[in-house]
């Protein structure tokens, strides 16, 4: 897609990537013995200390307590929230349904032929098996990546509800090719909690621009964004629709 002329926008072939999610999820007869660069409670790497969503919770908590000072008792209060959804996640994680994904839905993976439509993707280093859920709170399958300029609206109940409606969208993409089972529906709030806040590319590049530019009430709009997908629960799976 990256090298497209004229430039596309992945909303271009979006159903078609959310279609190959679905299927891939719902015929997951063979799992790969290793796991996802975005699973959780395990490393993706024998060398890792651990997952990347709890490094990526470590180095926005601190980089916050680093850089911006005033605000570190907020950075503390996320923290906490966030190993108490953790650890309230972690039961449910070992039994979710897992399928083995190529997990890394870039611009610069995914194909697409001389008419734009979806051909398959490429660059399979980061695949391995993740739970199905994991896969889908992730920015490149739930629908959005936070851009710089989304900052000046980050805030605002206006910019939260767009978000969410393209979430609940893609959601319901994804359920006309893969049935949640209850477990899933009992678990997503919890799973999202814990994994979507701290995206590393997404929230972090927000988090370094307003930091740079000095500029606190920017910084503060980051950490309410985070804040708030920590801790909400008003984000639920569709019903199969296939």
């Amino acid at each position: 897609m990256d090298e497209f002329e004229p430039h596309l926008s992945i909303d271009d072939c979006k159903n078609d990537v959310l279609r190959m999610l679905g299927t891939v999820a719902s015929n997951a007869d063979f799992l790969l013995p290793w796991p996802s660069v975005y699973c959780i409670y395990d490393t993706f790497d024998p060398t890792d200390e651990t997952d990347e969503n709890y490094a990526s919770a470590v180095s926005f908590c601190d980089t916050v307590r680093r850089e911006m000072p005033q605000y570190s008792d907020y950075a503390n209060k996320i923290w906490a929230i966030f190993l108490e959804k953790r650890a309230a996640f972690e039961p449910y994680y070992h039994t979710l349904p897992q399928a083995s994904f190529q997990s890394d839905l870039s611009y610069s993976n995914v194909l697409v032929d001389g008419t734009k439509q979806f051909a398959g993707v490429l660059d399979f280093n980061l695949s391995g098996t993740i739970c199905v859920l994991a896969m889908l709170v992730l920015p490149e399958a739930c629908g959005f990546n936070l851009l710089l300029s989304d900052l000046e609206r980050l805030g605002t109940q206006a910019f939260r509800d767009e978000c969410d409606a393209r979430v609940r969208e893609n959601l319901r993409a994804v359920a006309r090719h893969y049935a949640f089972t209850d477990i899933e529906r009992e678990a997503f709030s919890l799973c999202w909690n814990t994994i979507f806040p701290f995206c590393y590319y997404m929230i972090h590049g927000l988090l370094a621009h307003a930091i740079k530019a000095q500029n606190a009430e920017r910084v503060g709009a980051v950490l309410d964004w985070v804040l708030h997908q920590l801790t909400r629960n008003d984000l639920a799976l569709p019903a199969a629709s296939f």
